[in-house]
This record gives C-alpha cells, structure tokens and sequence, in this order.
C-alpha cells in the first residue's frame, strides 16, 4: 500500500474521504469556468477528441 502502509485505519479514512460539496462545488466551478468538465479537460489539459476517443478505446477493450 506504499505510503499508507502501517498507519492506523482511524488517520487513513478522512484521507479517503469525499465531502459531497466539495464535489459539488468543484463541478460547479469547472461548469462556469469551462463549460463543464470536458472543456476542463480540453482547456487545460489539452486532449483532443482524437485522445479522447484513444482513451475511451483503450479503457473499453
């Protein structure tokens, strides 16, 4: 487990964890910001369509 390894279950869980406003917060953010997440992940991470269809093809095989 790497990092994690040997620490106590109780300090590991809030690490884990994900608030449901933070994560709403975060695609609200990305939705007026960029338009939602794709245009996040077109914007500033620059996949292309052509990437994003290698991905999708890869992760589906």
């Amino acid at each position: 487990m790497g990092l994690l390894s040997g620490m106590p279950a109780e300090l590991i869980r809030p690490l884990l964890r994900s608030d449901p406003d933070y994560i709403r917060n975060t695609f609200a953010y990305l939705d007026e910001t960029y338009g939602g997440v794709m245009g996040y992940v077109r914007s500033e991470l620059e996949i292309d369509d052509a990437d994003l269809e290698r991905m999708r093809a890869a992760l589906l095989e």
